[in-house]
């Protein structure tokens, strides 16, 4: 049985509050530092440092941290697997990237829905880095991402392909030409997202393999949230290479126009992968021959 310490710990390490953690884990202040000093006796480390006000966790309270969560996220699947060998219904936890989200979550429940109307899903958007390492540890059933991973213990499935596009306001300039070069987009404030996001990796590699380099654009903004990027593009603020499928209505309904860079072509997967293990789960291989894109399939 999982200690209710763990909870606590877990909790305490994200809220950085004893207080916050009192209630969120519905205790006493007082059971809070009982759990975390029980912890510390146990393991024989300090997991908590005091700098001042502020709550330092330390490399061995981290550590404890990251087996916690696995620890928790066992528990939780060994719950949903019993609760569902007794029941009909189940619960997926679907992990998804920040851009898949912003266009595919909709996609997904609209088909989910009518194939599995029994079946409750959790969507948790998260960089691919981080969806991998749940996957890996079970935390996850499965998950959409741009791009096949590598894993040896992951499954990937290709759903649909993506293209990455230059995207700027309709009254910018270049939607008066037939296409543009690099040179040009130069001289424009770029927004961009973060450099683990796969489009921007992706674009960087492109650069790469082109003589070009990053550093020789002028990025203004980095933005993880790509609805705010179309926000940003579409009032004018700067342009942006992102994927063209969560800007296929913006660009219908001519709120955001899409520009062509000469010699520039990018595709991208969109993939289902999970772990080996569920290779033979029979919800999975359900999920797979659902039409989940109806744009791209």
């Amino acid at each position: 049985m999982i200690n209710e310490k763990l909870k606590t710990l877990v909790v305490l390490d994200a809220e950085k509050n004893y207080t916050k953690t009192a209630k969120i884990c519905s205790i006493t202040q007082p059971a809070v530092t009982q759990h975390i000093q029980a912890l510390e006796r146990h393991y024989n480390i300090t997991i908590f440092n005091r700098v001042g006000k502020d709550l330092i966790t330390t490399g061995e309270g981290k550590i404890l941290v990251k087996y916690a969560k696995r620890l928790l996220a066992i528990n939780k699947n060994i719950k949903k697997e019993l609760v569902a060998s007794l029941s009909s219904h189940r619960t997926l936890d679907i992990g998804i990237t920040l851009t898949a989200s912003d266009y595919f979550i909709p996609e997904i429940l609209t088909a989910f829905k009518q194939r599995f109307p029994d079946i409750r899903f959790n969507f948790q958007t998260d960089i691919v880095e981080n969806i991998f390492t749940r996957l890996k540890y079970l935390e996850l059933d499965f998950a959409i991402i741009e791009g096949s991973p590598n894993y040896q213990n992951l499954e990937s499935h290709l759903l649909a392909m993506d293209e990455l596009i230059l995207i700027v306001s309709p009254d910018h300039p270049f939607t008066n030409m037939k296409e543009i070069t690099l040179e040009m987009l130069k001289r424009e404030k770029l927004i961009l997202r973060n450099r683990k996001a796969n489009t921007r990796i992706l674009f960087e590699n492109y650069l790469t393999n082109n003589l070009e380099s990053i550093d020789n654009f002028e990025i203004v903004l980095e933005v993880e949230n790509t609805s705010l990027i179309r926000h940003l593009v579409r009032d004018g603020h700067g342009v942006s290479i992102i994927s063209k499928s969560i800007c296929k209505k913006y660009l219908e309904a001519n709120v955001l126009k899409e520009v062509k860079i000469k010699n520039f072509h990018l595709e991208r997967g969109i993939y289902l992968i999970h772990h080996k293990r569920s290779d033979n789960d029979q919800l999975i291989k359900d999920i797979l021959n659902v039409k989940l894109f109806s744009i791209y399939t």
